[in-house]
């Protein structure tokens, strides 16, 4: 099992904003005595997310996410397992429908993020606005590999054009989400991974 402060602290931050994350994370984790690994903490919990590229770093895999009704990243809460990179391959697996032996990850940690989830209904029950405490890890995909929507959670899977990221999100996730994206994609081509 990783260890989950072993990580944030080897994590070497990629910009300012990387290490505000790394700082914000750490202290939600501090605040919440460790309790931030379920979702019964109502204000902030961990999830491990996945950002897939193809071999020539053309596309991003994305999701068709019935929540937030766009294409969105892959990833997961990690519902009480603090090995972060074991809950974002996992997720990877059960959101796409790829093989593991089709992909492979690119380093440890890629990045951090904290981003906002509103307040919503899930199977009949309301969900207050919280936050998503995001490891983000790094995978290379076969682009032609079969691929298999998870039935209630998104609709649709497509490997998306970099440059049609933007386009290719509902004006909302366009609003909540594409700095997170476009950061991503940045640091993707910057750091040639």
């Amino acid at each position: 099992m990783i260890d989950f402060l072993e990580t944030l602290n080897a994590f070497a931050p990629f910009d300012s904003y990387e290490a505000n994350m790394r700082q914000l994370i750490l202290s939600f984790y501090r605040k919440y005595d460790g309790g931030i690994f379920t979702r019964d903490n109502e204000v902030a919990h961990m999830c491990g997310t996945d950002w897939i590229v193809n071999r020539d770093r053309s596309k991003v895999l994305m999701a068709y996410h019935l929540l937030y009704d766009s294409f969105a990243w892959l990833g997961g809460h990690a519902d009480g397992d603090t090995d972060l990179e074991h809950v974002a391959r996992k997720e990877l697996v059960e959101e796409s429908g790829l093989d593991p032996n089709s992909f492979q990850q690119i380093g440890g940690l890629f990045s951090l993020e904290i981003n906002p989830v509103h307040a919503h209904v899930k199977r009949g029950a309301p969900v207050p606005e919280h936050l998503h405490l995001s490891f983000v890890y790094l995978f290379e995909a076969d682009d032609n590999a079969p691929l298999k929507i998870r039935e209630g959670e998104n609709s649709a899977l497509k490997w998306i054009p970099v440059n049609e990221v933007e386009s290719s999100l509902s004006e909302t996730e366009r609003r909540n989400f594409f700095h997170v994206y476009r950061r991503l994609m940045h640091k993707v081509a910057a750091t040639g991974v």
